[in-house]
């Protein structure tokens, strides 16, 4: 192997090796669905109270954002919700927070903030139709249900934020590349 040969071959390893931390650094610091639908809001409340549902304070209801129909047999659904009340928190698996079928049970937040959040959560969903039970309301979603546009998704499923994190680790790439050029140049 040649010394250029060789050279190219240091600088195309860095330039992965770049790629690779920067990809893994812009993923770490990415916020999951659950955890982006979960910034609570300061509304004067020490945190969520547990839900007691004799309370006639406010109303908490669950909504259907959109579906993205990946293929024939799969579809992803974004759940929202809308809490007139106070902030809230519902075990899940109890009557007033599950999701059917029951094997996409566990997904969905606990913790209910005031207002409106249209991306609580997503799943991928491979039956016919799936529902979610928030409170003492029920919504549902099949493959037909109204579809995400492709540029008001409310989620970023590593699409823009992976493009990014290449395009930002190409560039860190090339910098070290050529400084490193430059520092093993003959005087």
């Amino acid at each position: 192997m040649t010394e250029h040969q060789t050279l190219w071959l240091i600088r195309f390893r860095q330039l992965i090796i770049a790629l690779c931390v920067v990809a893994l650094t812009s993923l770490a610091s990415t916020p999951t669905n659950a955890s982006a639908a979960h910034s609570s809001s300061s509304s004067g409340h020490s945190g969520p109270q547990v839900l007691q549902v004799a309370k006639g304070q406010g109303s908490l209801i669950p909504t259907v954002t959109c579906v993205d129909v990946t293929s024939k047999n799969q579809y992803t659904v974004y759940f929202g919700y809308s809490n007139t009340g106070s902030p809230v928190s519902i075990p899940t698996d109890s009557k007033f927070n599950r999701v059917s079928p029951s094997s996409y049970n566990g997904g969905q937040p606990t913790d209910f903030s005031s207002g409106t959040v249209t991306n609580a959560f997503s799943v991928l969903v491979t039956s016919p139709s799936i529902s979610w039970t928030l409170s003492r309301d029920t919504v549902s979603a099949s493959s037909t249900s109204t579809q995400c546009a492709g540029s008001s998704l409310p989620v970023d499923p590593l699409g823009l934020s992976l493009i990014l994190a290449l395009g930002v680790g190409v560039v860190v790439g090339v910098f070290f590349v050529t400084r490193t050029a430059r520092r093993r140049r003959p005087l």
